[in-house]
C-alpha cells in the first residue's frame, strides 16, 4: 500500500497548514483599477494576517471553494479566464 487514506487526502486536499498569507498575496492579480498599492488592498493584507489559522481557511474556502491552500503553493491555483 503506498497511502494511507490521511496521505490521499493530504495529496488531493493540500495540506493541513496554516495559510502562507504572504505566498497568496505574491501570486494575487489585481483588476479593476486596484494594485498592491492600493490603500483598500494594503488594509486587506494586513487584516488577513492578523486572522486566525481557521479564520483563514473559512477566507480561503469562501474565495476558492476549499479550505485548504493549494499543496505546491498559490502559484498553483488557476482561476478561469472571463
Amino acid at each position: 500500500r503506498l497511502f494511507n487514506p490521511r496521505e490521499v487526502n493530504m495529496l488531493l486536499s493540500g495540506g493541513d497548514q496554516d495559510v502562507d498569507v504572504e505566498d497568496l498575496r505574491a501570486h494575487t492579480r489585481y483588476s479593476g483599477g486596484f494594485s498592491e498599492t492600493s490603500r483598500a488592498v494594503t488594509l486587506f493584507w494586513e487584516v488577513l494576517k492578523e486572522l486566525t489559522k481557521q479564520e483563514k481557511r473559512s477566507f480561503l474556502k469562501f474565495v476558492t471553494s476549499c479550505s485548504r491552500a493549494p499543496l505546491l503553493g498559490f502559484k498553483h491555483l488557476h482561476h478561469p479566464q472571463y
